[in-house]
């Protein structure tokens, strides 16, 4: 689970915005259950309050926005 504040977009309108994404870290090469995941992002808003939006995603981990199997490439997640 993933959320945070965009602070520099192609748009400059984007800035500002909260949003929140789902990763999943499915392991590296052979060793590997399944390809690693990616969620869409989610735009909350621009808000101070949408900070909590964000923070509250993060917390609950619901199971939207639902993961995608990534093409090609490796994500790491690191803690």
């Amino acid at each position: 689970m993933g959320g945070g504040n965009l602070t520099k977009a192609p748009n400059p309108d984007s800035e500002g915005t909260w949003l929140n994404f789902r990763v999943a870290d499915n392991g590296e090469g052979q060793a590997a259950a399944a390809p690693d995941q990616l969620s869409r992002t989610g735009w909350i808003g621009q808000e101070p309050e949408d900070r909590n939006a964000a923070v509250d995603y993060c917390e609950t981990q619901p199971d939207s926005p639902w993961l995608r199997d990534i093409e090609a490439g490796n994500i790491q997640v690191r803690g």
